[in-house]
């Protein structure tokens, strides 16, 4: 069974509570702390409280194209506020945990289900670069994120081999663009994600999809094996 989590980038508490609502085709929830005011964020979490348990909970920096309006210094007490809450998973930079031990081992000493995500939103490094950068993101979780932009059908491709060469990570992986909707949508079903991303009306990545289109192509997906296997 496949699963989708749509991302909530919501504005303002208010906002919030109407996208959690409309959201009732997705399977689990990543809630962008980081397009809200930072002094609302206590108020966000309790309005996400009764869905942490399917909710992964992040505050992405303008460097990987995020809405947070501090500097990496400030975003991180807010991302230790997030994992007290102890969602299914505290989305973390990679970038963020090299410059902020103390983040790390905070999280680890929280017992914080980390994800380790990586973006690049330019283009898709060579298979090589690609599984350097894994192998230091898994020093510090077995649940990774690894997304990049695609300039080829070739580069959702490759991105999709990473589940081949990793089968014991917890890895959600594939590329951005149109070029890479197709690995969107594969990234559960040939590999091990626990899901893929989906928006609720307008993208807030390239090439995503709505949790609608989403779900009626998966729908369609299982229809066909089912049919073939009967």
């Amino acid at each position: 069974m496949t699963k989708i989590c749509v991302s909530i980038a919501a504005t303002s508490l208010q906002q919030l509570k109407d996208l959690l609502e409309k959201a009732y085709l997705a399977d689990f929830f990543e809630i962008r702390f980081d397009f809200l005011d930072k002094s609302e964020i206590a108020k966000a979490i309790k309005i996400v409280y009764p869905f942490k348990s399917k909710s992964v909970f992040t505050i992405r920096s303008n460097t990987e194209q995020g809405k947070f309006s501090g500097n990496e210094k400030e975003r991180v007490d807010p991302i230790k506020f997030l994992s007290d809450s102890h969602p299914l998973f505290i989305d973390v930079q990679i970038s963020t945990l090299d410059s902020n031990p103390s983040l790390y081992e905070y999280l680890h000493n929280n017992s914080s289900s980390l994800l380790v995500s990586w973006h690049n939103f330019e283009y898709t490094p060579p298979d090589s670069e690609l599984e350097e950068k894994m192998e230091k993101m898994k020093s510090y979780s077995n649940i990774l994120k690894i997304v990049t932009m695609a300039k080829s059908a070739r580069d959702g491709l490759r991105l999709l081999d990473l589940y081949n060469k990793y089968p014991d990570i917890k890895l959600i992986s594939f590329a951005m663009g149109d070029l890479g909707i197709i690995s969107r949508i594969l990234c559960t079903l040939v590999g091990n994600s626990p899901f893929s991303y989906a928006s609720l009306q307008k993208p807030i990545a390239p090439g995503q999809l709505s949790v609608k289109e989403m779900r009626e192509i998966y729908e369609r997906i299982e229809r066909h094996f089912s049919c073939h296997v009967l």
